[in-house]
């Protein structure tokens, strides 16, 4: 297969497909509340951003939004 640089992902090619393979994880507080604003959100971020280098996870995206957090990480085996 072929691979292409595109930014900060590698598309990778069949005859027929392009595609990136990647997880995006998202966590949602309960009714969708908007609670992670603040000091709040800070340490939601710093949480995760250590729970992810204890995995060895290398995320290409985090984010702490209002209303949920993600994060975009590519597998390991793919």
């Amino acid at each position: 297969m072929e691979s292409e640089p595109l930014g900060w992902m590698r598309l990778r090619s069949t005859r027929h497909a392009r595609f990136w393979c990647g997880y995006h994880f998202v966590w949602i507080p309960k009714y969708r509340r908007d609670l992670l604003v603040g000091e709040v959100a800070e340490y939601a971020r710093g949480v995760l951003e250590e729970i992810l280098l204890e995995l060895g996870c290398e995320a290409i995206a985090v984010e702490v939004m209002p209303d949920h957090v993600f994060a975009l990480c590519p597998p390991r085996h793919s």
